[in-house]
């Protein structure tokens, strides 16, 4: 009797126990679901997180851009109005200073004739300038020429100046030079033949 009290109890104990434990193992797998929800939807929102601030970096980066380039569109704009219009007011400046500096044609004419006569002018006492040098370089040339025949001439009647001498007498005196050299080589000979003897 007793033995089958032990047995009642022992085998109470063990359901009992397998019932906790599979309640446990219940319990564990409801946290890990739970757990695994938790962290796919934390997965998610961070995903839409992560998204919605690309999604307002790319608006604002975009955003941006059209500002910048809206920006340099106006600057391009007012640089050309502003050179269009300094253009526009140096035209007139030059069509002003054109219409004050210019010269009637009456005096336009006389200016070109007073150069042209001017030109002639010039080239005129250019040509009598050359002449003069001309003319003076001949009177030089003449005066040199008669000074030289001044000279010889003084020369030739002075009796102290030795003239030279014309061609017939230098043809003769050649020919007594020549006489008198084959003298002396003739004595000459002479000599050597009596002291040999």
């Amino acid at each position: 009797m007793l033995l089958g009290v032990w047995a009642v109890v022992l085998s109470a104990t063990v359901i009992y126990f397998s019932m906790k434990y599979d309640q446990w193992k219940d319990e564990k797998q409801v946290i890990e679901l739970c757990y695994d929800y938790a962290k796919k939807q934390r997965q998610s929102d961070y995903n839409k997180m992560l998204a919605a601030s690309q999604a307002m970096q790319n608006a604002a980066k975009n955003k941006m851009l059209e500002n910048a380039r809206t920006e340099l569109k106006a600057r391009k704009a007012g640089r050309i109005a502003k050179e269009t219009e300094e253009a526009r007011l140096t035209e007139k400046d030059n069509k002003k200073n054109h219409k004050k500096t210019k010269v009637p044609k009456a005096v336009r004419k006389v200016s070109v004739d007073v150069l042209v006569q001017s030109t002639y002018q010039d080239s005129d006492k250019t040509d009598k300038k050359r002449k003069r040098n001309k003319g003076a370089a001949r009177r030089r040339s003449t005066d040199t020429f008669d000074a030289t025949q001044n000279t010889v001439s003084q020369a030739t009647e002075d009796p102290s100046v030795i003239q030279a001498p014309s061609i017939s007498q230098a043809a003769s005196i050649s020919q007594e030079l020549r006489l008198l050299a084959s003298k002396r080589f003739s004595s000459r000979n002479k000599l050597l033949t009596t002291k040999s003897r």
